[in-house]
């Protein structure tokens, strides 16, 4: 059954980059929402590094978004039980996105989420690799840090809060507070002259540090035994011309695939017990505030994430559709649906921009195909990557829409 405008408790969201504020200035982008009855900004206020065409930036075109940065002002009290401190934009580092948006929406009735980057930082695993994901060589990932880490823990943790008491916020929005979403990301000229099994990527995706070994032994689970296999089925799986099924008939991957379900079981319980203790702790102190996990489901499996398991720990999920079909956008999100089970507000993201939503008859169209799942919200991704024409676009299919 379709869902009904006045029946969206999570609203109609709009990603937005803090450069964007910055450079456009809050309230011409307040007032683009306000007009397009968009009811929440999703704010980055910590993200990862990036290169972003930006087709309507009065600025600049092209932007190279700094690495682990955060913009709004942090208040280093809130930081002493972690070495890892957050570190503040050197580009924007006199301006403070909370503060300039919080202004620009007063009377308008449009709130704020927190878009908020945990895990993945170049930064802090580069300076602390000993708190950095370890792949099954022993090498660490320079670009994550290691879910089991207490530290790594305490930080996001103190990064919440250090929003929530300063600012008012309605949800904050994690990404990344997981494992990898897989062996590529696009980090620094990234190159791979091999095929990478999907099998390959979950492996790599998996964190073999001393910390993990010990949480997965807790749980009855030698991860040291399936660092081994880990590696002999990826060694032998580089061989293979991509999408050869053969490699699934290997000695290797015999070896491996009775693991493989629990392993994925353990990465499972270490994220979900991760968002169950954050958001016990964030409740208490803030119980007004809700915890939205922003989930991918073509990279779920990877990073260790279940909906039916974490749905429990959380109070929406913001659930990437980012596909250019309205098929299979309705049949992703009636999956999550199900897979939720009531338990969390379902608030899917239709991705905005060539060749996904990009005119206004499509943009109704993949609206449509969530609406009728019966959903509790819709995001838009994002405002500062596609044209004014969009933009427009965007505004009109809503209208027409609800």
């Amino acid at each position: 059954m379709r869902t009904a405008y006045n029946d969206l408790t999570e609203g109609l969201r709009l990603f937005v980059h803090s450069w964007d504020i910055f450079d456009e200035g809050a309230n011409r982008i307040v007032e683009f929402a306000r007009k397009s009855h968009i009811e929440f900004l999703n704010v980055a206020v910590s993200y990862h590094a990036g290169r972003f065409m930006l087709p309507h930036n009065p600025t600049k075109r092209m932007y190279t978004a700094e690495e682990g940065t955060v913009y709004f002002e942090p208040h280093p009290e809130q930081y002493s039980n972690s070495r890892i401190k957050p570190i503040r934009s050197d580009i924007y580092k006199n301006l403070d996105v909370m503060e300039v948006l919080s202004g620009a929406i007063d009377g308008t009735g449009i709130g704020i989420n927190a878009w908020t980057v945990c895990f993945h930082n170049a930064v802090f695993a580069s300076k602390f690799p000993e708190l950095a994901v370890v792949d099954p060589y022993g090498s660490p990932d320079h670009n994550y840090l290691c879910p089991t880490r207490t530290e790594n823990f305490n930080y996001v943790v103190n990064l919440i809060s250090d929003i929530a008491e300063n600012y008012e916020v309605s949800t904050v929005q994690l990404e990344s507070l997981s494992f990898p979403n897989g062996v590529r990301h696009g980090y620094h000229h990234e190159n791979f002259l091999v095929p990478i099994n999907p099998v390959a990527s979950f492996l790599f995706s998996t964190c073999y540090c001393s910390s993990c070994q010990n949480v997965t032994s807790d749980m009855g689970f030698d991860l040291v035994e399936i660092k081994g296999k880990a590696k002999r089925f990826i060694d032998r799986s580089l061989t293979f011309e991509e999408n050869n099924s053969e490699v699934y008939l290997t000695d290797e991957y015999r070896e491996l695939e009775p693991f493989l379900d629990n392993l994925f079981s353990i990465k499972n319980k270490i994220v979900t017990e991760t968002y169950r203790k954050l958001r016990e702790i964030i409740h208490r102190k803030f119980p007004k505030l809700k915890i939205s996990l922003i989930s991918n489901p073509e990279t779920n499996r990877n990073q260790g994430i279940n909906l039916s398991s974490i749905a429990d720990h959380l109070d929406a999920v913001d659930y990437l559709v980012y596909f250019q079909d309205a098929k299979n956008i309705h049949d992703s999100v009636l999956k999550a649906k199900t897979d939720l089970s009531k338990k969390a507000k379902l608030v899917p993201a239709l991705k905005m921009g060539y060749p996904f939503s990009y005119k206004e008859d499509i943009i109704q169209k993949n609206m449509r195909a969530v609406l009728d799942c019966g959903i509790d919200g819709i995001n838009f991704y994002n405002y500062g990557w596609v044209t004014s024409e969009v933009l427009e676009s965007l505004g009109n299919a809503i209208k027409k829409t609800l």
